[in-house]
């Protein structure tokens, strides 16, 4: 599988671009997942399409209890609203350290109808305990080009979410001329008090033969290092593509990288537990007085990860400032903020 070529060039673009400051480094948040997940939904259960006008209405299904109401006021003509709800959630979705709502839900409507103050509850039902200690309970929705944002819930009963999704929510992720007036939705709820318990599992690895190699020590380190650290529901097999592409970069007519390290982690614990764990991890590592530069590639989840091991470390270990002025490449960061944005050390 390919990644995007626009992915590449921007990656290829950036990699050299100097900081304007020591104590900073500049986000370079790229527009682009380096891999792509199959996506495989589950068979339809319930599809409900209505007709909804000023005085608004409700869609919904009661055996897989999922219902969105459209508050009166909120739409300013008669419009279709389509709610599908699916046996599965996409693979996607699923993996280590949250519980997803069991069924797979999409919302089909037009922003054009929005009144500027319109409101959509969304009523879900969440897996396993409400934790409201840490906000780890929450609605999110995406497009379906995986653009995500939580919604703002509340607990309803014992064991569904109500979410308000609101005009200017729905509008920010429109994409007229590519939904052709409407826009697909999806909507789920995510618990992470999961993160709270489990074992953390990590190790660095280095890149040989086009591969992060598990089993194999990392051999001293020296010029330019390049550190790449996966997503919350991927592992280094999936940046494989980007260790290639990170290979064949050159420079003066030879690798522009020295050496290609990975960070592997479990997701199923505390952010701090794993960016510390990254910090002592490579610090030794990194440490190396024959290095000349570091720069770090961070895919989703990694962000916070690596941010935590670069800014707040545990005071001993801390690989931030990087070495040699080196560069933090940020690759879809995780919830969606500024393009570009400075972070502080």
């Amino acid at each position: 599988m390919k990644a995007k070529p626009s992915l590449l060039r921007s990656v290829r673009a950036n990699i050299f671009a100097p900081l304007s400051d020591q104590s900073r480094i500049r986000v370079l948040c790229l527009a682009a997942t380096i891999f792509c997940a199959s996506i495989a939904d589950g068979a339809t259960l319930f599809s409900q399409t209505a007709k909804i006008g000023r005085s608004g209405g409700t869609v919904g299904s009661s055996t897989a209890d999922v219902f969105v109401t459209i508050d009166p006021g909120a739409f300013t003509r008669r419009s279709p609203v389509t709610l599908t709800v699916d046996s599965t959630q996409p693979k996607r979705l699923l993996g280590d350290g949250f519980l997803i709502s069991p069924h797979g839900v999409s919302l089909r409507l037009s922003p054009d109808v929005l009144s500027a103050s319109a409101t959509l509850t969304v009523i879900l039902p969440f897996a396993g305990a409400y934790d409201a200690s840490t906000s780890a309970t929450t609605m999110i929705v995406e497009t379906r080009d995986g653009r995500r944002l939580a919604v703002p819930s509340t607990l309803s009963g014992d064991s569904h979410l109500a979410g308000r999704l609101d005009a200017a929510t729905i509008r920010s992720l429109d994409l007229h001329g590519k939904d052709h007036g409407r826009i697909v939705l999806r909507l789920f709820t995510a618990n992470g008090s999961l993160l709270q318990a489990g074992t953390l599992v990590s190790s660095v690895q280095p890149f040989l033969d086009n591969a992060f190699q598990p089993t194999v020590p990392v051999p001293p380190l020296s010029g330019r290092v390049a550190v790449c650290v996966h997503g919350i529901y991927t592992d280094l097999s999936d940046l494989a593509l980007l260790g290639e592409h990170l290979a064949a970069v050159q420079q003066a007519g030879r690798p522009y990288y020295d050496h290609i390290i990975g960070f592997q982690y479990t997701s199923n614990v505390p952010l701090k537990e794993i960016g510390t764990a990254f910090a002592t991890s490579v610090q030794n590592i990194l440490s190396a007085s024959a290095i000349t530069q570091v720069d770090v590639y961070a895919h989703s989840m990694a962000n916070l990860v690596s941010r935590w091991a670069i800014e707040q470390g545990n005071g001993t270990y801390r690989i931030g400032p990087l070495l040699g002025d080196g560069h933090y490449v940020s690759l879809r960061y995780p919830d969606e903020r500024s393009e570009y944005e400075p972070v502080g050390l």
